[in-house]
């Protein structure tokens, strides 16, 4: 991004960014095991405690109660019912992770050029793409596209 943006940030022609293309898009959520201590580290941050995580989750009513943040796995493939606050959260932190590096970007971009900068949402999940919070990612937009 940043040879692109020393390059053409003062370019005539350039009237707006696009950041990427179709964040997400056939790209679906990581459940490996960087994923899984990256999603710890944002429950972490969500909830502030495992008692509030705990609470949150309903994990009396799951029999899942979390002792350590450690025990905590994304919502992989189980023999039995996932609990759904912990999908729910597991794709709120895709979403998350994948509008950090659309931040990253646009932060180099916008450090050198004043024009608008966007990327495009895909409008649909077929479950073909990692599920993101268009409505969160909105804030981030110049222009939403």
């Amino acid at each position: 991004t940043q040879a692109i943006v020393d390059r053409y940030a003062g370019h005539p022609a350039v009237v707006m960014w696009h950041v990427h293309n179709e964040y997400g898009c056939h790209n679906l959520p990581d459940y490996g095991d960087y994923a899984a201590a990256a999603f710890r580290v944002w429950l972490e941050d969500r909830y502030g405690s495992l008692e509030g995580l705990n609470n949150a989750w309903g994990t009396a009513f799951w029999s899942q109660r979390y002792y350590s943040w450690q025990e905590i796995l994304p919502p992989r493939t189980s023999g039995t019912w996932v609990n759904p606050t912990q999908q729910l959260d597991f794709a709120r932190f895709s979403s998350d992770s994948l509008l950090e590096c659309f931040r990253a970007e646009a932060g180099i971009i916008r450090a050198a050029s004043d024009h608008p900068v966007t990327t495009n949402f895909m409008g649909f999940n077929m479950g073909l793409n990692a599920p993101i919070d268009y409505w969160r990612w909105s804030e981030e937009m110049d222009i939403v596209s």
